[in-house]
């Protein structure tokens, strides 16, 4: 279940403003562990980066989703918990990434999709 999803860096610059604009994407996922390994906490760091050639339009963001599990027993790491909860995490993202383009006014993005199976 997800406690918590933080936004460690946002940034967005549109200079573009007229049509449809082709964009590429880049996705990244890191497992993050508390310090106290007791915790029945896991993150996983999540960075997305899309912007088109021209550099009109830009996008990042990097959010930390924080996992809590009912108990120790239950904690998921690394791999396993990526497989688990890699979608999980991504959505996430993008709906931090979508609520913040709305409340500044702008379009929404459509965000590819992905699968764990190709990037787990």
């Amino acid at each position: 279940m997800i406690k918590e999803t933080d936004c460690l860096h946002f940034l967005y610059s549109n200079q573009a403003r007229t049509g449809e604009v082709k964009l590429e994407s880049k996705l990244q996922f890191s497992i993050q562990a508390p310090i106290d390994k007791v915790l029945p906490e896991r993150a996983i760091l999540v960075k997305f980066s899309a912007g088109g050639a021209d550099e009109k339009l830009k996008l990042e963001c990097a959010c930390r989703v924080i996992f809590s599990f009912e108990s120790p027993s239950q904690v998921l790491d690394g791999k396993e918990l990526l497989q688990a909860h890699q979608a999980e995490a991504y959505r996430a993202l993008a709906e931090l990434v979508e609520r913040t383009l709305q409340a500044m006014g702008q379009n929404t993005f459509d965000f590819p999709d992905i699968s764990c199976q190709t990037s787990c």
